[in-house]
């Protein structure tokens, strides 16, 4: 079961810094599928790779459901036009799969953004699959001045590792 991270219902804007990190250390290991090996969740790690964008696009996506949006990387920071946001919430998503949630884990969800008009955009860590309910979620207002926008949550549900 993958998931999305984030989700976007907005206009253009730019992600310069994305981070998803542990808080604590007491965790049971957990077989990584790709080579057997012992995965321990530590404190402060970076769950998401390539969160400055310097190797493009590697690791991020798109999924249009009605919307459509071009978008650019430069800078270290992911530039999105998006043309049309489409009739639903979940018409133009930028997402991020393949990191782990461990039940219990206490996760820090972070990045920077602004947007060119005031939008709103919502965030959220999910389950990418059958009813893709979110683990965490919020909705925030981007406007021209950056800001530093953050989710705290404790995963409270099952571990999500695949």
């Amino acid at each position: 079961m993958k998931r999305k991270i984030l989700s976007l219902l907005s206009t253009i804007f730019i992600i310069l810094v994305l981070s998803c990190s542990s808080a604590k250390t007491s965790f049971i290991p957990f077989p990584e599928e790709e080579n057997l090996s012992t995965m321990w969740m530590t404190q402060g790690v970076n769950l998401i790779k390539n969160n400055d964008f310097t190797n493009d696009a590697k690791g991020w996506g798109f999924f249009f459901n009605g919307g459509n949006a071009n978008y650019s990387y430069n800078n270290k920071s992911a530039k999105i036009l998006i043309k049309s946001t489409g009739i639903v919430d979940h018409g133009v998503q930028f997402y991020y799969d393949g990191f782990r949630l461990y039940s219990g884990g206490d996760y820090t969800f972070s990045f920077k953004a602004s947007s060119t008009a005031p939008k709103g955009c919502e965030i959220r860590l999910q389950l990418n699959g059958g009813d893709y309910h979110a683990y965490a979620r919020d909705i925030v207002t981007l406007d021209t001045e950056e800001k530093i926008f953050t989710i705290n949550f404790v995963m409270d549900e099952d571990s999500d590792i695949t």
